[in-house]
């Protein structure tokens, strides 16, 4: 089981959905999500979830969660943007999936529905930065040997697979508890 946490945008989320706090039942979560897949040669972009928030510490592909009636392609390059800096368009389908699990938030166990969408991009323009004060806190490009040394989140992970491979499932049949 992974660790507890403080995530601020669960937290969040949860309050909107009227839970009370730790002791009290939480709601079950639907989350709907867009990633991009963006390779410069033989490099991968990556950024790595900042302390506080599910999977703190692992590497993950630039993206997050969509908001209220935004679409899909709109919220990746958006993500891509507000977590690295870079510019995006969108380079082809999404491969798209969908779990069901428990993230672990400190006092509560919350029920989740995920489904993801994650798109190959092309880097178009901006600069490469940081983000400040989000749910990540660095972004590199690492090739696939140096990538798959890294502490992948599930997503990243199963996005780096060839083609055909098994999907990276935990003992549950869900994707990782630490992928938001």
């Amino acid at each position: 089981m992974a660790a507890e946490s403080d995530d601020p945008e669960l937290a969040e989320r949860l309050a909107e959905l009227g839970w009370r706090g730790p002791g009290f039942p939480t709601p079950p979560i639907t989350r709907v999500a867009a990633y991009g897949l963006a390779w410069r040669g033989e490099r991968v972009l990556l950024c790595r979830v900042a302390p506080g928030h599910l999977g703190s510490g692992s590497w993950t592909l630039p993206g997050g969660g969509l908001r209220f009636g935004e679409s899909p392609e709109a919220a990746v390059v958006r993500e891509l943007e507000e977590e690295t800096g870079l510019r995006g368009r969108i380079a082809g389908s999404p491969e798209i999936s969908s779990e069901t699990g428990t993230w672990p938030l400190r006092g509560a166990s919350v029920r989740f529905h995920q489904v993801r969408l994650v798109y190959p991009m092309e880097i178009v323009g901006g600069s490469q930065r940081d983000e400040a004060a989000g749910s990540t806190d660095t972004c590199d490009w690492f090739s696939a040997g140096d990538a798959a040394r890294l502490k992948l989140t599930g997503l990243a992970r199963t996005s780096l697979e060839p083609p055909g491979a098994a999907p990276d499932r935990d003992s549950e049949g869900g994707r990782h508890a630490t992928d938001p």
